[in-house]
């Protein structure tokens, strides 16, 4: 491919100059429209055209300069994948704030597609070389503002999800009746993502754009109706976790159009003196009920508030404090007896459920995730399964894991040892003191609860559960206790009560239960990995186990 960047300035002498340019008129094209400090990203088949359109628009009239990216084998498919790839990039890089909404972003398949994207990369290369790009691809796909960006191009049953919940919603403030959603997905699904996407598109629904408007006509009406019906729409983000919570901060805080005043502790909702419009609530199985808390004075105080008495919930006070709420949930991601419980959720008075599928984190796929669900579990596969795109290891030294994970972590970043809660958190109170002893090394716990996976130092501790559900790591080694066993005789895993070391996670639960929450946190830290999963287990037996499923180093 012989793809160029031509560069213009952005006035009405330059646009008369682009409609003399090769390629300016009646050609697939990708554009960049930008000043010191903002920039537009666009494609058209008419640049010419498409250019007097924006010199129109005062937002736009600010941008001084103007790159058009062509190449002789552009097609509309192409040029589609093109603005997207930039606009999703632009967004995390961080260099300009955008001026785009994120209306229209696809993704999609066409012919050749695989040739185009890796010469994307080229194009990136070309935008760092003149100045316009800051970070490699590379740093910003580690970047959580990538990750959690609304700036995305929606897998299928994430737009029809989005379409219809956008359909619904219209009705609702039309009619003025309350309604309760629930979106259910397993881990990687891509949950966290529709609801940001969703926010974004709420909150430039009067940001009015001409062009992508006569695009999305349908998607525009209800964006329009439904502030039309809600004037100054009052919208939280609730993000129950609190290392999550703040790592959505540092990212809604780097978005145009959003900020970090959005993201909610479900406290917080409880204090709001005015009612919200809508509420989603991200990773809704971690919300809490009256159960092993460490500060029950004002969880009784928010119960006392709406007269909910002692068994009133982090769920009811957000029903009681909002009109619509949409529920992001996956029970199989509930790690503590704290949570609320899964039957509240099916007691709910739902208009509507949503299923996402498709595997949006783990380049294994969603096979890969089913087939973590199936070992820890007592019905395990009926055969090994080698994973192509993925690397999945179990090791017999952990020390030699732990390495593994720091060297990758040198190469791709992003790489973290996790483990489950076997060992009592000694640091806590005397940080000179080690808790994890493997084979002879002495490691320690997550110095910090507090976006632990983006600290410096974390890469030399062991993170957990509680710092790390939510986020997505390159690769992830994890560290099995001895609270999980497996059981030769009668060929199922076991869970040791005692091993278990977080007082909070088995307090007034029988052994089903804690069973139930032990396993489901190896569920869930195993699928942190996008690109791989290695795995030490403590107990001997249990590593014999995972062997019939998973190689042995």
């Amino acid at each position: 491919m012989s793809t160029k960047i031509h560069e213009f300035g952005f006035s009405e002498v330059a646009l008369n100059e682009v409609r003399d340019t090769r390629h300016c008129k009646n050609w697939p094209v990708a554009y960049l429209l930008n000043n010191k400090r903002e920039i537009y990203i666009g494609e058209t088949t008419d640049m010419s055209r498409r250019a007097w359109q924006h010199f129109q628009n005062p937002e736009r009239k600010r941008l001084k300069e103007m790159r058009v990216i062509d190449d002789d084998t552009f097609n509309k498919s192409a040029i589609q994948d093109l603005e997207a790839f930039l606009i999703e990039n632009f967004a995390a890089d961080g260099k300009f704030t955008l001026q785009n909404g994120n209306r229209g972003l696809r993704q999609h398949n066409y012919y050749q597609r695989k040739l185009y994207t890796d010469n994307f990369k080229d194009i990136w290369k070309q935008l760092q070389s003149i100045g316009l790009a800051e970070h490699s691809l590379q740093t910003i796909r580690n970047s959580d503002i990538f990750k959690y960006s609304p700036y995305k191009s929606l897998s299928d049953d994430q737009e029809r999800t989005l379409n219809s919940l956008l359909s619904d919603l219209y009705e609702d403030f039309r009619t003025e009746k309350d309604s309760t959603y629930i979106v259910r997905g397993g881990a990687g699904t891509g949950k966290s993502v529709l609801a940001i996407y969703l926010i974004k598109l709420l909150c430039d629904a009067d940001r009015f754009d001409e062009v992508i408007a006569a695009e999305e006509p349908e998607r525009n009406k209800i964006l329009d109706g439904i502030h039309k019906n809600a004037k100054n729409l009052k919208i939280g983000f609730v993000v129950p976790m609190i290392s999550f919570n703040k790592t959505m901060k540092k990212v809604f805080k780097g978005v145009d159009g959003l900020s970090a005043d959005l993201i909610l502790m479900p406290n917080e909702v409880a204090k709001s003196k005015e009612k919200y419009d809508l509420l989603l609530v991200d990773e809704s199985h971690r919300l809490r009920r009256r159960m092993n808390l460490a500060n029950y004075k004002t969880h009784d105080e928010n119960n006392a508030k709406f007269g909910l008495g002692k068994d009133g919930t982090e769920l009811d006070w957000i029903l009681k404090q909002s009109h619509h709420q949409i529920f992001f949930y996956d029970n199989n991601q509930s790690v503590r007896p704290t949570d609320v419980q899964s039957k509240r959720f099916e007691q709910l008075n739902i208009k509507k459920q949503y299923f996402l599928t498709t595997q949006q984190r783990c380049l294994g796929g969603g096979q890969y995730t089913k087939y973590i669900k199936s070992i820890f579990s007592n019905t395990p596969p009926a055969k090994r399964i080698d994973f192509k795109n993925y690397d999945l290891r179990l090791y017999d030294n952990p020390n030699k894991m732990i390495n593994e994970i720091r060297s990758l972590d040198k190469e791709w970043s992003l790489c973290r040892n996790i483990a489950g809660f076997a060992w009592p958190w000694i640091s806590r109170k005397n940080r000179d003191k080690a808790d994890i002893t493997l084979d002879g090394k002495q490691y320690t716990w997550n110095t910090t609860n507090k976006d632990w996976i983006n600290q410096s130092n974390s890469v030399n501790e062991i993170g957990c559960i509680y710092t790390t559900q939510g986020y997505d790591l390159n690769y992830a080694g994890i560290i099995i206790g001895k609270d999980l066993g497996y059981d030769k005789e009668t060929g199922k895993l076991i869970i040791r009560r005692s091993e278990y070391r977080d007082m909070n996670g088995k307090r007034g639960i029988n052994d089903d239960e804690l069973y139930e929450f032990i396993l489901n946190v190896y569920k869930t830290i195993c699928t942190r990995g996008m690109r791989g999963t290695f795995i030490y287990a403590c107990d001997p037996d249990l590593r014999d186990y995972l062997s019939k499923f998973i190689d042995k180093i």
